[in-house]
């Protein structure tokens, strides 16, 4: 009885299967890819490029032009740099400031949005650990401290960056060569503003928050890495970053979907989800930021 259910199933199995033609880039959209990244104090360029399908590569666009605007003052134009980089010759923007966005694309493809570049964070502590975490073992972390704006609601984003040098060997095991690198470690946090945000649980890369649970007042956020952090013969952690920046609505939503959407990609039990960018007009997102960071040195 139990052979010929196996045999059954096997047949339902092979009866479901179909073989279908992939029809390259049948549904993909005529539309541009747009990135800016406006933050204070750093260079600002727009990244413009190619909707890719599904079995080809995304291609720069270099006819294109895009201004930006600051406090409805007169607005700055883009030169192109190649690789799809089109980039302004200064950053006059400060935190608090308004921007108007828009952008010329091909003959006719026009983009365009307003926002505003997110308050400054004022930081006002980070004490450094080494504790037992749950699943984890002895792990290195931060206690973060900070103080967020009653005046509007705010964004929060938060990773490390790990500076370590690797040493090359001969066949006589003698050290050849030394490079210094720079990486993006696991980052996770157990405090409520982070646990409420479920997006958090599709990457280690980063932590995402709002201020819904301490707007106005102080707050302390605890972060660990999963990075053990130890010197070993060929590598020697030098220091470890930690960024936070202050983000906009517009980057914070971006930035959830974005993660999702890759998780999901790898996962055989469920679609991708869709990003959501905020421009009309093209696909992507023109966001702003304010950002500190705070090095940590290892003896």
């Amino acid at each position: 009885m139990r052979f010929g259910i196996y045999i059954a199933a096997i047949l339902l199995v092979l009866s479901c299967r179909r073989e279908l033609t992939y029809v390259q880039d049948k549904n993909i959209p005529d539309l541009p890819v747009v990135h800016a990244y406006i933050c204070p104090d750093s260079g600002l360029n727009v990244v413009c490029r190619t909707l890719a399908g599904l079995l080809t590569e995304d291609q720069p666009i270099s006819q294109a032009l895009f201004e930006l605007s600051q406090n409805s003052q007169f607005p700055l134009q883009s030169n192109y740099s190649g690789m799809g980089i089109h980039s302004f010759s200064n950053n006059p923007f400060k935190a608090g400031d308004s921007f108007f966005f828009a952008g010329l694309i091909g003959t006719g493809k026009s983009v365009f949005m307003r926002g505003k570049v997110p308050n400054k964070i004022k930081m006002t502590g980070l004490d450094t650990f080494r504790r037992p975490i749950a699943g984890v073992g002895m792990a290195f972390g931060v206690q973060l401290k900070f103080t967020d704006s009653a005046a509007y609601a705010n964004y929060y984003r938060v990773y490390f960056q790990k500076r370590v040098m690797y040493y090359s060997f001969d066949s006589a095991d003698k050290v050849t060569d030394s490079t210094i690198k720079v990486e993006i470690i696991p980052v996770y946090s157990s405090s409520l503003p982070a646990v409420q945000n479920n997006f958090n649980n599709y990457t280690a890369r980063e932590v995402l928050f709002s201020d819904a649970t301490f707007n106005g007042v102080s707050q302390t956020m605890l972060l660990y890495t999963t990075d053990k952090l130890q010197r070993s013969r060929r590598e020697f952690p030098l220091s470890v970053d930690v960024v936070v920046e202050c983000i906009d609505k517009a980057l914070y939503t971006y930035y959830n979907t974005r993660n999702a959407h890759l998780w999901q990609q790898q996962s055989i039990s469920q679609i991708p989800g869709v990003v959501q960018g905020n421009l009309t007009g093209a696909l992507g997102v023109v966001g702003a930021y304010t950002l500190e960071r705070v090095r940590i040195h290892f003896k």
